[in-house]
């Protein structure tokens, strides 16, 4: 009789874990590492970044106003992937012509976010940089289906969260690379849906959150031989508060910077002198 129960829950085990989803309440912008050298560097950058269901466009930049210290500042717009154009129609649609992927809630925005942050270079290619950020948003989560346990089916709210980032890796002239930790508590101002039950025709929302803390660990690139450099990021970002655990976000982002006022070193001199007389030699 044991073994018969221990196979019903195998069989409803995937059942009950895939009925309840997290609301998109919330869209985390690309994790900004500067890889600065020197005082006076500079960065302009814009970038497209996805976090599971919703995409932003994000421009954001850093000034180093001494050789260990800088300013950081950022703006991001984004709404929820499937309401957009060029992604509608794409999911699955059934006989009646329903879309099975068009169930949940639809989220767009805007944030701004400005930091003060410290870096460092060590060894010949080593570099640390540790940054606080304060963040306001302004939200619109809708439901697109009936919500049957609410008075209401759109909630407009203006979260506000402090973030703490640290990133450790190298820093080139022409490629920098780092693995990167961000921390950020975020103030929703109002309780929003957190966990829902999405059905065919109607959404039952299980809990709400008022606040939360997430976690983003993320690998980041930045390569490109002049000024203007390519940019991609990978990571996820997942509450870790008790009452909150669920589902990750999967973060992807990809853009450009241009770098300004980046002064070469003695060593950078010389080992570039030696790669060229390397290919003359050739």
């Amino acid at each position: 009789m044991k073994r018969s129960y221990y196979y019903y829950l195998l069989f409803l085990t995937p059942i009950l874990l895939s009925s309840c989803s997290i609301a998109n309440s919330y869209h985390f912008p690309r994790q900004e590492v500067h890889f600065l050298k020197n005082k006076q560097e500079g960065n302009i950058s814009g970038s497209v970044d996805l976090n599971s269901n919703t995409l932003g466009l994000d421009v954001n930049g850093a000034y180093a106003f001494s050789n260990s210290g800088f300013l950081t500042g950022g703006f991001n717009v984004y709404s929820t992937a499937s309401q957009l154009a060029i992604f509608k129609h794409l999911g699955p649609v059934d006989d009646d012509g329903y879309n099975n992927d068009d169930v949940g809630f639809d989220l767009s925005g805007v944030s701004g976010r400005f930091g003060l942050g410290t870096y460092r270079n060590f060894g010949r290619v080593g570099y640390l940089e540790v940054s606080g950020e304060v963040e306001m948003a302004f939200n619109s989560l809708e439901a697109n289906q009936p919500v049957v346990n609410q008075l209401k089916s759109e909630w407009n709210y203006n979260p506000f969260s402090l973030e703490c980032n640290f990133a450790v890796g190298g820093n080139k002239p022409n490629i920098g690379i780092a693995f990167a930790m961000n921390v950020k508590y975020v103030n929703f101002g109002e309780l929003v849906p957190f966990y829902y039950y999405g059905g065919r025709d109607q959404i039952e929302i299980n809990d709400y959150v008022r606040a939360n803390i997430y976690i983003t660990p993320s690998f980041c690139l930045r390569a490109g031989s002049g000024p203007v450099k390519g940019l991609f990021n990978v990571g996820f970002c997942a509450p870790i508060t008790e009452d909150f655990e669920g589902e990750p976000v999967f973060k992807l982002s990809a853009g450009v910077a241009y770098v300004f006022g980046r002064k070469i070193s003695k060593e950078e001199k010389e080992e570039r002198k030696a790669r060229r007389m390397d290919r003359e030699n050739m």
